[in-house]
């Protein structure tokens, strides 16, 4: 953190300042993450959560899934993640633990979209605490979040996905050796996202461009740092 006075009073006052930002923002990603979950457990059963729970727990009960069950029209990973957690709590409300996950990644989205902020504006700390509130603000009081969040829907866990993704992109230094790491989760979180929900393909595609234009020197450099995320997109889709 930097901070631009040099006098010791002055730098303790900004630091208390900073202190106290810092409480009213716990104090309101706590008041939001609440409004999530209240949120989530409010609404009304959704037409689509049947299909959904209903893949989710032939999954947990060892069927397979497109051989036991039809599921032609979605993709298989999040009924799988889903039913690894109902497994994992050894639990039969199955609608609960479901809308339970989504309203997590909802809050974890939250979090995410302060710390990209945070980062982006980093020389700003003061800044960029409250343009990350202001867009966590936004983000859960957003009509069509409001409408599509929280339900046992595979929504929440793709935004997590994508988001987080964005956040390490922003965060990365593609001049150092660490960045072969961090491409690799950015490759995995999108194709991860991608398998929830066909359409993150191109979101996907965006970040292979991303990547390629973020990369200085020739494309065999380009290339030969993007095939970490190649190499886990591969191992994600076998």
């Amino acid at each position: 953190m930097s901070w631009r006075s040099g006098n010791p009073a002055v730098l303790r006052k900004e630091k208390m300042s900073f202190r106290i930002l810092g409480i009213v923002s716990l104090l309101v990603l706590v008041v939001l993450s609440i409004a999530i979950v209240a949120n989530s457990m409010i609404k009304p059963i959704g037409h689509d959560e049947h299909m959904y729970c209903a893949g989710e727990v032939l999954l947990s009960q060892g069927k397979m899934i497109y051989r036991d069950f039809s599921y032609v029209a979605q993709m298989p990973y999040h009924p799988l993640i889903c039913a690894a957690v109902f497994r994992l709590f050894d639990t039969s409300r199955y609608l609960l633990t479901a809308r339970m996950l989504s309203a997590v990644c909802d809050i974890l989205v939250l979090l995410s979209i302060v710390g990209i902020y945070q980062h982006v504006f980093k020389s700003y700390p003061v800044a960029g605490r409250l343009l990350g509130m202001a867009g966590a603000i936004l983000y859960v009081f957003n009509p069509l979040v409001d409408y599509a969040n929280g339900l046992a829907w595979n929504h929440d866990l793709v935004i997590l996905c994508v988001v987080v993704g964005f956040w390490v992109f922003v965060s990365t230094d593609f001049e150092r050796k660490r960045k072969y790491l961090r491409i690799a989760v950015m490759g995995s979180l999108l194709t991860i996202a991608t398998w929830m929900r066909v359409n993150t393909s191109l979101v996907w595609l965006v970040f292979l461009v991303m990547l390629l234009f973020s990369i200085k020197g020739e494309m065999k450099k380009k290339l030969k740092a993007a095939l970490p995320f190649l190499e886990c997109t591969l191992i994600f889709s076998v």
